[in-house]
């Protein structure tokens, strides 16, 4: 009978810490602005198109070696990568002030927090123990997915008439110590920002 008498008064106890923690200790208001503005985007030398209309940009890259690349980190092949935003509309509201890109995380993105661009060819003889990595223009390197991402420049909004590049560079990046040679295929997904 005491056994069940203390637990009936565990219980009690206990139910009235779990009441004493449901109490609100305060409000967050959260404050904003949703921008019409866009831009006509290019990336590279290629064309610019609307944002949202299937744009989708391929880089070249160099061919590598695998000679040296035996280091896991050891980067080779640095290939410019430019955003390149022009006939800008800041929409209704406020101009905006900059521009900036944001890296998705999702499909070809490493899910082990390097941010690390997979290699998505998946046929016989593709590369192994190879992966891309992106970089700001001041040589931070970006992973995709995360809220800091490090882009050094975050350039004015550009007028009507005028353009502005966002630069980037991309990497190829060892991830093993025995990296095998073959094709390679990546992909990024980014969106466009303008505070």
């Amino acid at each position: 009978m005491k056994t069940q008498l203390f637990a009936a008064s565990l219980l009690v106890v206990a139910s009235s810490f779990q009441f004493a923690n449901a109490a609100s200790d305060g409000t967050i208001n959260f404050t904003g602005n949703i921008s019409g503005a866009t831009c006509q985007i290019a990336v590279n030398a290629g064309s610019a198109t609307s944002p949202g209309t299937a744009n989708v940009s391929s880089v070249t890259l160099p061919n590598i070696t695998t000679s040296g690349m035996n280091v896991v980190g050891t980067t080779k092949g640095d290939t410019a990568l430019n955003i390149k935003l022009s006939a800008c509309s800041p929409g209704s509201g406020t101009t905006p002030a900059t521009a900036s890109v944001y890296f998705q995380s999702g499909t070809g993105v490493a899910t082990d927090g390097t941010g690390n661009l997979v290699n998505t060819n998946t046929a016989t003889g593709a590369a192994t123990g190879i992966a891309l990595q992106l970089f700001d223009s001041a040589g931070v390197k970006i992973v995709p997915g995360t809220n800091v991402q490090g882009q050094a420049a975050q350039p004015a909004f550009p007028s009507a008439s005028g353009t502005v590049t966002l630069p980037f560079v991309v990497k190829y990046v060892s991830t093993s110590t025995v990296p095998t040679a073959g094709a390679y295929s990546g992909s990024v997904t980014y969106s466009m920002s303008y505070n």
